[in-house]
């Protein structure tokens, strides 16, 4: 244990968070000049925001599709909302005029995804959310005029395309392993199991309710044989735009840092692939069926990367450019060949909104945004930078203003 774990230690959870609150409060002091957004491109025009008075409004990750025909999702709570306590609110918003139309509460949603509300994949006017139902996690299917159409017996990480499967994890256990990513309303049954049986990657199928562990942690640690003495966990579960895979990321919490591994995966449970050894995942998207890019988790300030990674050809490679030096949410514009990423917060506790080309060139800035210090550990805010279908404009959850959560929108202004 190192000298600043020690420490840490010796004055215990509660003065350590006390700490931090001072030392946030100071940071904001110093930093508050930063206050507010400095667009950096002529690209983009004026921002819009949308949000609410005495109410944190964000959507929450980067992965999951904000729009649809003039429609933005998003989620609102108190501003000293605790998850376990405050139910959310999602709503439909009015992209052009800014309108409010709620759609319904949850009891299951984090700071960092929110209940993973997104747009149903197939089904019109229709959106899906986790929730809670009895002492069981569940997801929700609710269409914006006609109200309930299903719930599925497990809250849902994400769904493929045709809407025939869902793939799941322990939300609770994942809470406490993670804090921000997974629901408190509920108890976590698997504290100081290691590798829990029957449990790991699931898959659940949407027509029947029928429920599969389709990767094992048993199995996870048959490969990884380091991780059988700490606890491991699942996060980070994505869908290939053709649904034939998915990708996953295997963690195991180690003192107060956490070692992993990224897999891809057939949804029927074969070709269970590692990625890299020796690279910790951090952020991910999919650049087309057959290709993913991801980050890497930079400890003890060394730099974090951003890959490239071929599931045909199994080759991996790292972008190069010095802006892709720092961690980051990407995705891809709809034509491939760029994407748009973020960073945490710089110096002056501001974060960079960018454009890059895969080859490292195409670099531009596209704004500046004052990240509030006050919201730190799993209430901090990240951009989480999210794209249209069209790729003409982008949201991003921010406290650029007034210390709380609005999504902010930009539009191209020049093609």
């Amino acid at each position: 244990m190192g000298i600043k774990a020690s420490v840490k230690k010796l004055i215990g959870a509660k003065n350590e968070y006390r700490v931090k609150v001072l030392k946030a409060h100071v940071k904001y002091l110093r930093t508050r000049k930063n206050t507010g957004i400095r667009m950096c491109s002529a690209r983009w025009g004026e921002p819009k925001v949308y949000s609410l008075p005495d109410r944190h409004v964000f959507f929450g990750y980067y992965d999951l599709r904000q729009w649809k025909d003039g429609k933005l999702l998003v989620t609102t709570v108190p501003l000293k909302a605790q998850t376990a306590r405050d139910p959310a609110r999602l709503y439909w918003v009015e992209e052009d005029a800014g309108t409010f139309h709620q759609i319904a509460h949850t009891r299951a949603w984090c700071w960092q995804q929110g209940s993973r509300l997104r747009w149903h994949p197939v089904l019109p006017d229709t959106v899906m959310y986790n929730d809670v139902e009895g002492d069981r996690y569940v997801c929700r299917v609710v269409h914006l005029e006609k109200g309930p159409v299903a719930v599925h017996p497990r809250a849902l990480y994400d769904v493929t395309p045709d809407g025939r499967f869902g793939l799941s994890l322990d939300y609770a256990r994942l809470q406490r392993l993670r804090p921000g990513y997974g629901y408190d309303s509920l108890p976590d049954r698997s504290v100081g199991v290691c590798v829990p049986e029957e449990d790991g990657l699931i898959r659940v199928d949407l027509q029947t309710g029928e429920q599969k562990v389709l990767v094992s942690y048993r199995e996870l640690v048959e490969r990884s044989p380091e991780a059988a003495s700490y606890e491991n966990y699942v996060n980070h579960i994505s869908v290939a735009p053709d649904g034939r895979r998915a990708m996953f990321f295997h963690l195991w919490k180690k003192d107060r840092r956490w070692d992993g591994r990224l897999y891809t995966v057939r949804l029927d449970g074969a070709e269970l692939t590692c990625v890299a050894e020796g690279i910790i995942p951090s952020h991910y998207c999919w650049q087309g069926a057959d290709r993913l890019m991801f980050t890497s988790v930079g400890f003890g300030g060394t730099a974090s990367y951003y890959h490239s990674y071929d599931l045909t050809t199994g080759k991996l490679e790292r972008l190069p450019g010095d802006h892709l030096k720092r961690d980051g949410h990407p995705t891809f514009f709809p034509e491939g060949g760029r994407f748009l990423s973020d960073t945490y917060p710089l110096e002056g506790s501001v974060q960079r909104l960018f454009l890059s080309g895969t080859d490292g060139t195409g670099y531009e800035p596209v704004c500046e945004a004052y990240s509030d210090p006050r919201m730190f550990d799993e209430r901090r805010c990240d951009l989480h930078p999210r794209l249209s279908p069209d790729g003409r404009c982008i949201t991003i959850d921010t406290t650029f203003l007034d210390g709380k959560r609005s999504v902010l929108l930009l539009r191209e202004s020049v093609k």
